[in-house]
């Protein structure tokens, strides 16, 4: 696969907690130079980049970000604040403590929750974030089934608190079916990013996107 082709594949982050405005801005450009999948970015800054982009490119907004403890009243806001300023895609982190707390029902509820009122927008991308470095194989097994179940369209590795391995991304596979995985969390170069993809990855989510399509 060759670094444009690979560009295709990539979601342009840029969430840094001190990104600016022009920092935003930048990383909207680039997006539009190397033709990435999409920017990511932090709910507040889609109007911003929709201004830029204007809808030429998918725009991600985060949800929950980055540790998925607002409430689930609360995401549902954000993400329908998010859509109405122009996102096309959504990233939503879960709240990991009450899964590994085992409360199953709260977790189904919040990926449901998330999904059934993105998609009630129309054709808007779900991708739920499970913090994959935090969570036991149990857990990440009943964390695929709830989002697969919920109708998520991806399953992400991580907000980039943890990071992903090519081992992490072939269990998924194995366990997913048809769910689609988005890999993020420590890809910071070429042969990272293809080794990734070859095991099972559809996308990767990446602030170092710039370094990983570089000769």
């Amino acid at each position: 696969m060759d670094r444009l082709e690979l560009a295709k594949k990539i979601d342009h982050t840029c969430i840094r907690l001190d990104a600016t405005i022009h920092d935003i801005k930048k990383a909207c450009n680039e997006v539009l130079t190397y033709g990435f999948r999409s920017i990511v970015i932090n709910s507040s800054y889609v109007e911003l980049a929709n201004s830029i982009l204007i809808e030429r490119n998918r725009i991600t907004s985060t949800i929950g970000f980055p540790y998925g403890t607002a409430s689930i009243k609360s995401k549902v806001s954000e993400l329908k604040e998010a859509i109405r300023l122009g996102a096309k895609e959504i990233d939503a982190v879960i709240n990991i403590g009450y899964l590994k707390s085992g409360d199953i029902e709260y977790t189904r509820k919040e990926v449901i929750s998330i999904v059934e009122m993105a998609k009630s927008f129309g054709d808007i991308i779900v991708k739920i974030i499970v913090e994959l470095g935090y969570l036991n194989r149990d857990e990440i097994i009943k964390a695929v089934e709830i989002v697969r179940e919920g109708g998520a369209d991806y399953i992400k590795t991580s907000s980039g608190l943890t990071k992903i391995s090519i081992d992490d991304i072939k269990f998924l596979k194995s366990i997913g079916g048809s769910l689609k995985i988005e890999a993020a969390g420590g890809i910071h170069d070429y042969s990272k990013a293809i080794d990734i993809i070859n095991a099972g990855a559809d996308i990767i989510g990446s602030s170092n996107s710039l370094k990983i399509i570089s000769p």
